[in-house]
């Protein structure tokens, strides 16, 4: 009876092992199909298709929620620039979360709300600049390139949503030009 009793508790420890390994294989398997799925959600929202590029990039930190950040807060300084928000610029950072696949609900898009709402002053753009210089001393020149063209491509959208008087005039004002510039330099340029 007492092999018995051995013989139940070494195969109770034998199944415990084996079904810690099992979970062990199965959370590794959970987390490189994670690591796919964000790794492709960044590939369609940046447009880059190089996997080298979207490695370093996921290895240095990068994900999908801080890229839709990165690009919000230029959206948002660009339409703060002279100091108001105006409808037009409104819809314009509306449509361009859209496009970036922000929506309703997410938490970057009630961040978005809010900083359409009140102005973030200044400390979100110095914020962003540091975040973006450290970019800069880590990604490869292909990626930065890409993150640079899109950030820009954006806030320029932005700056020229708002119509001059009748619709006519510059549509960029000189605090927009200066808030673009000051993007510029931060991303290289």
């Amino acid at each position: 009876m007492d092999g018995n009793i051995l013989n139940d508790r070494r195969k109770a420890l034998e199944e415990s092992f084996f079904q810690k390994h099992d979970r062990e294989l199965l959370d590794q398997l959970r987390e490189k199909a994670r690591a796919r799925k964000e790794k492709e959600a960044l590939a369609a929202a940046m447009q880059i298709k190089d996997d080298a590029v979207l490695d370093q990039l996921m290895k240095s930190g990068f994900t999908l929620e801080t890229y839709e950040a990165l690009n919000l807060i230029p959206l948002i300084e660009v339409a703060w620039a002279d100091g108001r928000l105006t409808q037009d610029e409104r819809e314009a950072i509306l449509e361009a979360a859209a496009e970036t696949g922000i929506d309703p609900g997410e938490p970057s898009y009630a961040l978005l709300v809010k900083w359409m709402k009140d102005d973030p002053g200044d400390q979100l753009l110095e914020l962003w600049e540091d975040y973006v210089r450290g970019l800069r001393a880590e990604l490869p020149e292909t990626a930065m390139a890409a993150l640079r063209d899109e950030v820009l491509k954006r806030a320029r959208e932005i700056a020229a949503a708002t119509r001059g008087l009748f619709g006519l005039g510059d549509r960029i004002n000189k605090a927009e030009q200066k808030s673009i510039a000051r993007m510029e330099k931060a991303l290289g340029l």
